[in-house]
């Protein structure tokens, strides 16, 4: 069996509304589709995400001109050794960022492809459970007001989800405390609630933030400095009376297994759609289960589903409610708190045709 198609498309998806977080100011999701076809007619589909666009059109752009020669002609159902390939013919270019978004789209079009041509969904390929995984509904963005943010985390509290994440950094440290006390008195005892600073701060605001919210239930504090500067989240770690929790811009598993070294997380958050694929995910959850920690994704509540039931160490799975209802003809849903994966053949996603020519980019 060969590839003989592999295509790629660019979708811009408004958001509901424009937000912001310390990260910056998003008006949309941007996708970067890739699917490819064998010579049987088989076919898998792939993506990865952008919020806020940036990144997107260079992505598409290495995948056409770099990635997809190296695609034609391969065996789809050598989803591992294939992608040794890739990561070995662009390691010049780059074993972090945009170059890994692209190999992770690829990676999750070979799994899907492996689970519609076996008929069986990607989780059964993994040995995983079929049981619903709770969620948490991630929001609280900075742009929200206050009122805003607290009639979010009652959506949270009506539709049974056991968690809610929030926002801060926004550049007052007693203004970013108001709000989690705020958001808290919403949520009461029996929720968790989580709070992510994008990479904010440096060590001395990183702790006082955590100093700030000690006394406030806070499950955990999330990146709370640059994804790169391990030895302030060594000693953040080692100081904080916060748990730290970080892992969704670190790559592939080397980048998880020196990101674990520094003993500072009680969560990992590899990203599926940013890590390598299925392969890497696993892989940097397996290391994580290593040390002792639970594994808790980074958006793509529809993909990773069908890592999580795979995986031993799964904590939950974090939903952020962005897609309008015309997106998606199929998806994994969110119900009563938990996401079960489905049971279709791959991913189980699909998406509307009138959606791809609507978001279409050229």
């Amino acid at each position: 069996m060969k590839i003989v198609e592999a295509n790629s498309r660019h979708l811009s998806v408004p958001l509901k509304r424009v937000i912001s977080s310390a990260g910056g100011t998003y008006p949309s999701m941007d996708l970067l589709l890739v699917e490819i076809r064998s010579d049987a007619g088989s076919s898998g589909l792939g993506y990865t995400s952008f919020l806020g666009a940036q990144g997107a059109r260079a992505a598409r752009a290495f995948f056409d001109h770099d990635v997809r020669p190296l695609l034609l002609g391969a065996d789809p159902r050598e989803a591992v050794p294939l992608g040794e390939r890739l990561a070995a013919a662009t390691k010049m270019r780059g074993r972090k960022g945009l170059v890994l978004y692209v190999l992770s789209a690829v990676d999750l079009a070979l799994w899907d492809h492996l689970g519609v041509l076996a008929g069986q969904p990607v989780f059964r390929l993994l040995g995983g459970g079929a049981a619903p995984i709770p969620v948490y509904l991630t929001g609280g963005w900075l742009s929200y007001s206050e009122d805003e943010l607290c009639a979010e985390a009652e959506v949270a509290v009506r539709a049974g989800i056991p968690g809610y994440k929030m926002k801060v950094g926004g550049g007052d440290v007693r203004a970013d405390v108001r709000r989690v006390e705020k958001v808290r008195a919403v949520l009461g005892a029996g929720r968790r609630l989580m709070v992510d600073a994008n990479q904010r701060f440096d060590l001395r605001a990183a702790l006082e933030m955590a100093e700030a919210l000690k006394d406030l239930g806070v499950t955990w504090l999330e990146e709370p400095v640059l994804t790169d500067d391990l030895e302030a989240l060594r000693e953040l770690g080692r100081r904080s009376p916060v748990p730290l929790a970080a892992g969704e811009n670190e790559y592939t598993r080397y980048g998880f297994r020196t990101l674990l070294e520094t003993r500072a997380l009680a969560y990992a958050q590899p990203d599926v759609q940013r890590v390598g694929g299925v392969t890497e995910w696993l892989r940097a959850a397996a290391l994580a289960g290593a040390a002792g920690l639970p594994v808790t994704p980074h958006l793509a509540h529809e993909l990773h589903v069908h890592l999580m039931a795979a995986a031993p160490n799964a904590f939950w799975v974090e939903f952020f409610d962005w897609a309008p209802p015309d997106l998606f003809a199929q998806c994994a849903a969110v119900l009563d708190g938990a996401i079960a994966p489905p049971e279709r053949p791959g991913f189980g996603v699909a998406f509307n045709p009138d959606a791809l020519k609507r978001y279409a980019v050229p």
